[in-house]
């Protein structure tokens, strides 16, 4: 089953698409993704690809779509966490080069930062 969590927190917006990203749901991800970002106005987003179990060429595209959604508004899209078993398309793709890494500070008793 295929589902969006959306979570805005100090001006940042994380989708995190769970499932199969593909043809059939596709539609779903991009609406989610554009209502969520007109309901916070939250501009720039982190896309969490931690839950995701599959993605094809329209989940690819998909992605490309709400990245142009976003900077056409003057947002920022980064990419965060990704699944093993989907980054061999996310780097297919170039997913990983077209977003910048998502950051997120967490303390690690050093005071260092992180990547997402």
């Amino acid at each position: 089953m295929f589902r969006v969590k959306c979570t805005h927190r100090k001006g940042w917006l994380r989708v995190q698409p769970s499932g199969e990203l593909d043809l059939q749901s596709s539609h779903a991800f991009q609406t989610a993704l554009q209502d969520a970002v007109k309901k916070h106005q939250a501009y720039r987003v982190v896309l969490d690809l931690s839950d995701l179990s599959f993605i094809d060429s329209a989940g690819v595209g998909a992605i490309l779509s709400s990245y142009r959604f976003i900077t056409s508004l003057n947002g920022e899209m980064r990419l965060g966490p990704i699944a093993s078993r989907v980054r061999p398309v996310v780097q297919l793709a170039q997913l990983d080069r077209l977003l910048e890494p998502a950051t997120v500070h967490r303390p690690t008793g050093r005071g260092r930062e992180k990547n997402a």
